[in-house]
């Protein structure tokens, strides 16, 4: 490879051909990204780092299966990750949405023309997006976060969808109704068999909608270029050459080409809409032209022009001796630690000086931590606040006073959380509808139509001041929900106020 430029299409035709270089180049150059849209997803860096490994896997053994007519190889990549995400999600009930951590969003004046073209839109529509895309959010949540109903969120979403098919071209459908659909199934806010039906059926009846699908997960997919850069440890490499069973020693390799990712076919941007800040922006910030007049060489995958080391074993020297020089795509810390898993373990006399230090080490630090401890002061009192649930209900279905259908809680930011307790089957066609009603007032208020088997949150600023003795009732209605209550009751309750909480003070250790 003359010019060290390769398209992530090769480099996934490579991977179907078992070419392992094409996998680590794949590594190096998405795993930082794939780490830092995992930890945004799934919160917790252990999460993070099995994603970003089972990810490199599904890529390398599905390879074969990647289609160059249905969109950008990147997308591809990028669908099977959030893919993965999801269902880690699904299955783990600590990654609650109303406890994720959130950064700021923000696009750098330096980044790439798709990822400017998100400038055009509102900024909260922009944090919308981020929100669903970044952080996996469904409609609730981002009302919730942006301090609007549901449904105006919905239309600031939509809206801003609608205008990114403007900015981007090369869509097949000209529906605009389609289109946003399927960006809103792209992000994940179709989140429920009901809202999700129309996608698959126009999924499983337009032939044009899976390549729209993944030009949605390309447009989207530049996104995570504004989350910080992460570094994945060694042994996450490592791991995954050892569940494709292949040499380690390969990831190690000298001279390995350094991928550089030529453009692919993917959304381009419109020519019609950039405004006068933008075309300043992208002036200023262009580099040196770059002659793209001839074509790369394609890379050499078949085997090194240099014999491998002979090893003489007589002097019981470890083997990863030979391995001093680190390659240039890996620092020293990475070689040492992908050495460290893949090669035999040094001498017993190595061992045993090595023991010692630990040792010595370890009663150095115990003796420094016992003087620390000795010598500082006692820790103040601290006061701990009870942040038990303000008020709650039980909603029973009529007739059925020992078995409870649902829990409600409100917290003490005036959030409501609902909480099935048994499964509830409805037919086709048939939906349940939430409605809430105060304790003086004639009207009984529509909540929307729910899921079910699925818990609900309702926002403060969507609920409005909980009293007690409100009514919160379900009933069975048609697929598109009803003005009024008309069909049966499935569950009804009442508010229950639990009272004020004192401040509990207690003695803290730490």
């Amino acid at each position: 490879m003359a010019n060290g430029t390769i398209s992530y299409q090769e480099l996934l035709e490579h991977c179907a051909q078992k070419q392992s270089l094409a996998l680590k180049q794949l590594y190096e150059l998405e795993a930082p990204h794939f780490l830092a849209l995992g930890q945004s997803l799934l919160q917790r860096n252990s999460d993070a780092e099995e994603l970003v490994r089972e990810t490199l896997v599904l890529i390398w053994r599905n390879a074969s299966a990647y289609d160059p007519s249905l969109g950008s190889a990147r997308a591809w990549m990028y669908s099977i990750l959030r893919f993965r995400a999801q269902q880690k999600r699904q299955k783990n009930a600590a990654l609650s949405p109303l406890t994720k951590a959130k950064s700021q969003f923000y696009i750098p004046a330096t980044a790439s023309p798709e990822l400017l073209q998100f400038q055009h839109l509102g900024d909260a529509t922009k944090h919308m997006i981020a929100l669903a895309y970044l952080y996996g959010f469904n409609y609730a949540e981002i009302a919730k976060e942006c301090h609007e109903s549901i449904q105006q969120t919905k239309n600031s979403l939509q809206e801003g969808l609608l205008r990114l098919t403007h900015l981007f071209t090369g869509w097949h459908n000209h529906s605009d109704q389609s289109l946003i659909l399927l960006g809103e199934y792209c992000l994940g806010l179709l989140d429920n068999a009901e809202t999700a039906s129309p996608a698959h059926q126009l999924l499983q009846t337009d032939s044009t909608a899976t390549q729209d699908l993944l030009l949605w997960e390309d447009v989207f997919s530049h996104l995570a270029l504004c989350l910080p850069k992460l570094t994945p440890p060694a042994y996450v490499l490592s791991r995954i050459y050892q569940d494709l069973h292949l040499p380690l020693s390969e990831a190690l390799a000298q001279g390995t080409p350094k991928a550089n990712p030529a453009p692919e076919p993917t959304a381009t941007v419109s020519s019609t809409t950039p405004s006068a800040s933008l075309l300043e922006i992208l002036h200023t910030e262009k580099t040196a032209p770059t002659d793209h007049s001839l074509p790369p060489d394609p890379p050499n995958y078949g085997k090194q022009s240099t014999p491998e080391p002979v090893i003489k074993p007589p002097k019981k020297e470890p083997i990863r001796a030979v391995l001093d020089s680190p390659p240039a795509s890996f620092s020293a810390q990475t070689q040492a630690e992908l050495i460290e898993a893949a090669y035999d373990t040094p001498p017993k006399k190595e061992r045993k000086i090595k023991l010692g230090w630990w040792i010595g080490g370890g009663v150095l630090t115990a003796l420094c931590a016992f003087a620390i401890w000795a010598f500082m002061p006692k820790a103040p009192i601290v006061q701990l606040v009870q942040m038990s649930p303000q008020a709650g209900a039980v909603l029973q279905a009529p007739g059925l006073s020992t078995t409870p259908g649902w829990i409600l809680s409100v917290d003490p930011e005036g959030h409501v959380l609902l909480t099935p307790q048994v499964r509830t089957e409805i037919a086709t066609g048939q939906s349940v509808q939430l409605w809430t009603q105060h304790p003086n007032d004639t009207q009984i208020r529509s909540l929307g139509v729910i899921n079910p088997n699925q818990p609900v949150t309702l926002p403060a600023e969507l609920i409005g001041p909980v009293e007690s003795g409100q009514i919160f009732e379900m009933t069975l209605e048609a697929s598109q929900g009803a003005s009024s209550p008309t069909g049966a009751i499935l569950f009804i309750g009442r508010v229950v106020k639990f009272g004020e909480f004192a401040p509990l003070l207690e003695q803290s250790d730490v």
